[in-house]
């Protein structure tokens, strides 16, 4: 596919960050097509787009990325959007990491990470806060950070970020919602200090924990199955989303208060299981919120799964974190334009003549961008053959610069001709 003219959403996602980066504007726009139609280099993007500036530009406009900026203005332009609708009942918040593998030792952010499923990976790992709209089904990020390791100098603990992130969503307006964790999560640090915050959340604990009913000292810990084992088991069926065919499968749960060691609170437990007959649940929530519904609490950790739903969208349609800049400004680049993409298609899908396409999955609404836009260069090329863009796009995509950086050598080209 050649794109020879930008689409007229990225035009618009331009508009609204282009007083962040102080390159040219033609250069922003060939680095968010790039994402877009899923290019992996800086080359790709010349050689796919003939309105697109050189390599040499392309590189120099990403290194003039303000990342914090950059974010700051996508999140006021959530908030602007959806201020009106946010509330606990329909949003929540989700914070997960996730794996950019890179190879190379002056790549920023490289190192040596686990898995939560075991096993090891060589690059980056990126902690992404996330907006849940559990209603619609769909989840927009918010902020991240770039986690490292404890022998680097600027070192602060995976809890800690979660907090430094969601402070500073807070501060730039967003509400105090529910915020849903994974395992990973379960410590009573991290719980003592989202309460102090002023966050209700909704942690999966993890099976050997130790817990109790009776805070009093003289009763001793015990396990997750005697803490449930006289509980009741209760049915409940969730609601469907509006991307869901069917509506989800009954499950059954037992509820109980329980105290966890160093954390002196209260919480309210609930463990899930399968079927009525289950003797082993498969996953325990707790939150700080006393009063919360069980099937609340339950509908908060599965609406988590939307965040990894997001993180699939933005590796496999928009490059999410595949740009192989060494310093931090790519690195950053390669993450903030995918954020600013999706938001856009999801919030804004009139800018890209998407009207009615709630049905319709991202990369589906994505491969008819690029349909259209193929479409508009297949007319540039019957209708104009010696046009200047394909005179451009033909001299980069010369095969004399393969494995070459292209470049606009347009009447060595045509001698060649």
């Amino acid at each position: 596919m050649i794109s020879c003219t930008a689409p007229a959403g990225i035009r618009k996602v331009a508009d609204r960050f282009k007083s962040v980066f102080s390159c040219n504007y033609n250069c922003l726009c060939s680095l968010f097509c790039l994402h877009l139609f899923g290019l992996e280099s800086l080359s790709d993007s010349a050689r796919w787009f003939g309105w697109s500036q050189s390599v040499s530009s392309l590189h120099k406009a990403g290194h003039q990325i303000e990342s914090n900026r950059f974010m700051r203005r996508l999140q006021a332009s959530i908030l602007k959007k959806l201020k009106k609708q946010l509330n606990p009942e329909d949003f929540c918040y989700a914070v997960d990491d996730t794996a950019n593998p890179k190879f190379g030792k002056k790549m920023f952010g490289v190192s040596r990470w686990g898995k939560h499923g075991g096993g090891i990976y060589q690059g980056q790992k990126v902690l992404v806060l996330v907006l849940v709209n559990k209603k619609s089904g769909y989840a927009l990020p918010l902020h991240y950070i770039f986690c490292q390791k404890k022998e680097d100098p600027d070192y602060q603990s995976g809890h800690n970020l979660v907090i430094k992130l969601l402070s500073e969503v807070f501060k730039a307006g967003f509400l105090k919602l529910p915020i849903a964790l994974d395992s990973w999560f379960d410590s009573a640090d991290l719980m003592t200090k989202l309460t102090k915050l002023g966050v209700t959340f909704c942690i999966q604990c993890k099976d050997n924990r130790s817990v109790k009913t009776n805070p009093s000292p003289t009763v001793t810990w015990s396990f997750w199955k005697n803490i449930f084992r006289k509980k009741i088991k209760i049915g409940i069926k969730l609601a469907k989303t509006e991307h869901q065919k069917k509506r989800p499968k009954t499950k059954y749960m037992k509820e109980s208060i329980v105290f966890i060691k160093k954390f002196k609170s209260p919480l309210k437990a609930v463990a899930m299981y399968n079927h009525i007959s289950d003797s082993k649940h498969f996953a325990i929530y707790v939150t700080n919120d006393l009063k919360m519904e069980a099937w609340f609490l339950y509908e908060l950790s599965r609406k988590r799964w939307l965040q990894e739903e997001l993180f699939r969208n933005l590796k496999q349609n928009f490059s999410f974190g595949r740009l192989a800049c060494t310093g931090k400004e790519g690195a950053d680049l390669s993450i903030c334009l995918p954020f600013a993409l999706i938001v856009s298609l999801q919030l804004f899908p009139h800018e890209w003549g998407q009207e009615n396409v709630s049905s319709l999955t991202i990369g589906t609404r994505i491969e008819k961008i690029k349909s259209e836009n193929f479409q508009k260069s297949l007319n540039v090329l019957v209708s104009n053959p010696v046009h200047p863009t394909i005179e451009i796009l033909k001299s980069r995509r010369h095969i004399s610069r393969i494995h070459k950086k292209p470049v606009n050598s347009i009447a060595d080209e045509r001698k060649v001709a």
